[in-house]
């Protein structure tokens, strides 16, 4: 199980509180773990930070900024926190590059921190030959986002670094409840 929070508008705070409206995943290519509803595990202050600024900078995504607590059944999740699960996604990896090379297409590019479309695609992928190997689909994703700048010269910690948990199937989404942003 995990803790996590997300940003939201206040009308879907509430509304998923109650039960009366599910969170939705977001479908961005953009969105580095793959499609799902974005979560920061332990970290309201982050939702907080993040609700801020898109209510600022996207007043149609969100009009008043709120933050949403959930808890996360993590058992078929793919934890990129572990060791050895990167091997899932350089296989993912060989196989979208050897795909988009017999279509004769182009390689998807991480552009920004934020707007990573090549980790998406291969994401992506990876979900998709899992389907096709008809393996069990991990329900979520759980890994490390670097961010920010160094804390000090030569660090390899960054200022707003986190976990983030990427939802695919909203059924482990075991309930929501109101979120205090420290």
């Amino acid at each position: 199980m995990s803790l996590a929070t997300t940003g939201a508008t206040f009308k879907l705070h509430l509304k998923s509180v109650t039960r009366k409206e599910k969170l939705k995943p977001g479908t961005s290519r953009y969105d580095w773990l793959g499609t799902g509803a974005y979560f920061w595990e332990d970290d309201p202050h982050m939702a907080w930070l993040w609700a801020k600024h898109t209510a600022k900078q996207r007043p149609n995504i969100i009009k008043t900024p709120a933050v949403v607590g959930a808890v996360i059944d993590l058992t078929d999740c793919l934890n990129l926190i572990q060791t050895g699960t990167s091997k899932l996604l350089e296989a993912a990896y060989e196989a979208l590059t050897q795909e988009i090379s017999r279509v004769g297409g182009n390689m998807p590019k991480n552009v920004s921190e934020e707007e990573r479309y090549l980790d998406h695609a291969v994401f992506e992928t990876l979900h998709e030959l899992r389907r096709r190997q008809r393996l069990p689909p991990f329900t979520s994703v759980r890994a490390l986002f670097q961010s920010g700048e160094s804390v000090f010269p030569g660090s390899g910690i960054r200022k707003w670094d986190h976990i983030q948990v990427c939802v695919r199937d909203l059924t482990v989404i075991e309930g929501c409840f109101l979120a205090n942003a420290v």
